[in-house]
């Protein structure tokens, strides 16, 4: 739960975690990404990112203890000590990436506070649950 509140509160969309998709506790690195670069740029760099924590990962996951890399020591202290070679192994096949949301989160609650008297007042006239005034901010952050 942590990483999620983190990525809708803490990290924008100019950062990412690179992190382990199953052990959702391990980020390996905060990417901060160019704010006015294209999307083929930042996907260039994420992919980048991507691979050199596969390639770290591998190698623990062969064995190395000693001598690492920066990026090899960042994935090692990731994990929890004695993490065995097996877990590191399955892990340089679960590196993801996930952009930051923070600042259109925020910016959703703002845009919100015009659209929400009038969504209570159609879910009420309709007898709908309350609860689904908050489905606008999860599809488009209240982004007409």
């Amino acid at each position: 739960m942590g990483f999620w509140i983190k990525v809708y509160t803490d990290i924008t969309t100019n950062q990412g975690y690179i992190h382990d998709a199953v052990d959702m506790s391990v980020v390996y690195e905060t990417l901060e990404l160019p704010e006015y670069a294209s999307n083929r740029r930042r996907g260039s760099l994420v992919t980048n990112a991507k691979f050199l924590y596969v390639k770290a990962l591998t190698a623990l996951g062969n064995g190395k203890r000693s001598k690492l890399t920066d990026i090899e020591a960042r994935a090692l202290a990731a994990w929890p000590e004695n993490t065995s070679s097996k877990t590191f192994q399955a892990a340089a096949h679960n590196v993801r990436f996930q952009l930051g949301q923070s600042n259109r989160f925020r910016d959703g609650l703002v845009r919100s506070g015009q659209w929400k008297p009038h969504i209570r007042s159609v879910l009420a006239a309709h007898e709908l649950p309350p609860e689904l005034e908050v489905l606008p901010h999860v599809e488009s952050s209240f982004n007409p």
